[in-house]
């Protein structure tokens, strides 16, 4: 029996039976082969278009198959390491009861050990103890001495280092208590031998001309001159006198001061005629002396008979040092620091102060000579005497000066007008 050769149609047919066939089953192998068959035969009729199609479907049902094996495959292999881990797991958990059991039992060895340690320590330090106390019994008379003779040890040793310092300290004192009483003494000498030729001299003037006043043939004239020089050397003389009681008082504490108004204008013209007749004493008439004051008078609160003793001191000074030229005498007012303050000076062109001189002149006996030129009257008291004044009236005292070029004494005093 010939069998009969199945055509592109019957197979087409076929194909398309498989298909819906495999498709209500619902199997994917079934799928794939359907849409092969049916790519197959629609190439053969030259229909590409569906034979595409169909060999499309074809491959996406390969690749799905292909997936699906794969994933088995893979749950497999993830199920087989699963129970492997659990083994492996199961093993250690085993492994590490087992190290927990051999730990434990070290464990319990050791605190067995360290408890005997610990039994056998205490009984060892209690044994110590037991001796420590009996031996210090026995010695505790020596170690009490001996901390005792340590500790007076110590103590004298600080002593002795004590009485080094205070031996030091006062040995440097004397030292310089003995050079300051050695400068005073000297200071003192050269004052007395000073001072008995200033004295000697006011006396021995008074003295003289008293002799010569009981001439009697002496004629007006004569004897107002002689009157004249006999006055000036009083002047002298008392003025030496109120020097020394001034030095000694401010030396003992004793100077007081009397604050009361004082006027600028009032003062200034009590100086005009004692510097008047200061310079026909020194027969210096040459000499100018200015004042410079404003119009307005200055009242302030302060010691007036202080002041003017100082600025008598000062304008005398300048007179005594000054051969040619002109004395200044003002002052002026101004703020420092939120406080008001008063500035007296007293200028003049004599022979200046070099610098050298100017760290001695306001300490008491201290005195400026010029021995190639002229030697100078004085006790060398007076600008000791300004400065503790003008200390004493809440102010300072300083100079500016150079040799040769005159000089200028400035003090300044707290400008108070209230009392």
């Amino acid at each position: 029996m010939n069998r009969r050769t199945e055509s592109p149609q019957d197979h087409l047919q076929k194909s398309q039976y498989l298909t819906y066939l495999s498709i209500l089953v619902g199997s994917i192998v079934e799928k794939k082969e359907a849409y092969q068959q049916l790519s197959i035969a629609y190439e053969g009729l030259f229909d590409f278009e569906n034979a595409l199609l169909y060999n499309k479907l074809f491959l996406i049902c390969k690749d799905s198959i292909f997936s699906i094996g794969k994933v088995k495959e893979l749950e497999s292999i993830e199920k087989r390491y699963q129970v492997e881990n659990k083994q492996l797991q199961i093993e250690n958990l085993k492994r590490d009861n087992e190290i927990k059991m051999v730990t434990l039992e070290k464990m319990k060895t050791r605190q067995l050990m360290s408890f005997v340690i610990i039994i056998i320590s205490a009984v060892f330090i209690f044994g110590l103890l037991v001796v420590r106390k009996k031996l210090k019994r026995k010695n505790l008379t020596i170690f009490e001495q001996n901390e005792e003779i340590f500790a007076q040890k110590d103590e004298l040793e600080n002593h002795q280092k004590n009485l080094e310092q205070i031996v030091d300290d006062r040995t440097r004192d004397l030292k310089i208590a003995k050079e300051k009483a050695e400068e005073s003494d000297k200071l003192k000498s050269a004052f007395l031998a000073n001072m008995s030729h200033e004295i000697r001299t006011p006396m021995n003037s008074i003295m003289g001309f008293a002799d010569l006043l009981c001439e009697p043939d002496l004629d007006e004239k004569t004897k107002k001159m002689l009157t004249t020089h006999i006055n000036s050397s009083t002047d002298t003389l008392l003025k030496l006198i109120d020097d020394i009681i001034d030095i000694a008082k401010i030396e003992s504490g004793q100077l007081s001061i009397n604050k009361c108004e004082c006027s600028i204008k009032e003062l200034f013209n009590k100086l005009a005629p004692i510097y008047f007749d200061k310079k026909t004493a020194l027969e210096k008439e040459h000499i100018e002396v200015f004042i410079n004051q404003p119009d307005n008078d200055e009242i302030f609160y302060t010691d007036p008979l202080r002041l003017h003793q100082v600025l008598i001191n000062l304008t005398n000074n300048a007179l005594k040092f000054t051969e040619k030229g002109t004395i200044e005498i003002g002052y002026n007012t101004s703020n420092k620091n939120g406080t008001d303050v008063i500035t007296f000076y007293v200028k003049d062109t004599g022979i200046g102060i070099s610098e050298e001189e100017k760290k001695i002149i306001f300490k008491r006996f201290s005195k400026i000579e010029n021995k190639k030129q002229k030697l100078y009257r004085g006790a060398g008291l007076g600008l000791a005497i300004c400065t503790n004044l003008i200390k004493l009236l809440g102010g300072e005292l300083w100079v500016e000066s150079e040799k040769d070029k005159g000089s200028a004494f400035y003090f300044s005093l707290p400008f108070s007008k209230l009392a």
